[in-house]
């Protein structure tokens, strides 16, 4: 079923469980079977949630067939953001994992991301917090991720992907496209910045990673240059996202093997839609 939909194993359990949304056959010991059924309706939820809906609603919705407003869409992940928010400003640890856990085990990544962690890292940047309750939350999601990439990557998956910064410093960004990555099922390794371009070439030959994603905030310059030649020299296909860095190499014509984008996230759905497209050509 997870390699059919996408949707990971503990979130199946959590949609059956608790909130009914499957109603798998059981074997004699016990293991669950999906029908065909049900794999389309796991494809329905999907997409309801994709389009903003809490899954607490997603039964009623698929079983009359009816249609929501955006303003019950928009009511829903603002509560949550609102919660994290106020957890975020009182130091609540707690409260901020389990919210992250919930909703991880709830939702998939995508949606996650797209409406609730990016609106709130957003807010995060406008809000009147203190610089210390930001790099807190940041913080806590940063060992969050790497706590769910360590568990993911033990699971046996084909395709490497080498994340980092090409800038100064670390960026959040770079851990929710990891985030991402290891939910679509890929075997993810992050370097927060890379401190030495010479560094590159024995990165490369350990990991050998499949692609290169990386999230550059404020454009390039010559250390960016020299990694992506590093880079490129072991036709490794090279993924850029940050606004500065897609206009700046729109001015220009870009390299063979590099996509450039302005949103992180586009960056990784167009990874995995590049392993798509080689999975349809290899069975040809």
């Amino acid at each position: 079923m997870s390699l059919q939909t996408g949707v990971n194993s503990v979130t199946l359990r959590a949609w059956e469980r608790r909130y009914g949304l499957l109603k798998p056959i059981r074997t004699e010991k016990g293991h669950r079977l999906y029908s065909d059924t049900d794999v389309q309706r796991v494809k329905a939820i999907v997409s309801w949630i994709n389009k903003g809906i809490a899954v607490s609603k997603v039964r009623a919705l698929l079983d009359q067939e009816s249609v929501t407003n955006d303003a019950n869409i928009s009511n829903e992940w603002s509560d949550q953001q609102a919660q994290l928010l106020t957890a975020i400003e009182l130091y609540q640890e707690d409260k901020i994992d389990s919210l992250i856990q919930q909703n991880l085990s709830q939702y998939p990544i995508e949606a996650v991301i797209h409406y609730w962690l990016a609106p709130v890292l957003s807010e995060l940047q406008n809000a009147q917090l203190k610089q210390e309750q930001k790099s807190y939350f940041i913080s806590l999601l940063r060992q969050r991720i790497t706590i769910r990439l360590m568990s993911q990557n033990k699971k046996k998956s084909k395709r490497r992907v080498l994340l980092t910064s090409l800038g100064e410093e670390s960026s959040i960004w770079v851990w929710l496209q990891a985030a991402w990555c290891s939910d679509e099922g890929f075997y993810v390794v992050v370097i927060d910045t890379l401190e030495s371009v010479e560094e590159s070439p024995a990165l490369i030959e350990n990991i050998r990673p499949d692609f290169f994603i990386s999230h550059v905030d404020k454009g390039f310059g010559l250390k960016q240059e020299m990694v992506m030649q590093k880079f490129q020299a072991f036709s490794i296909p090279i993924v850029l996202s940050g606004a500065t860095t897609w206009l700046e190499e729109n001015r220009r014509e870009a390299p063979s093997g590099l996509a450039v984008f302005s949103d992180p996230f586009d960056a990784v759905r167009h990874v995995c839609e590049s392993v798509s497209e080689n999975q349809k050509l290899s069975k040809l």
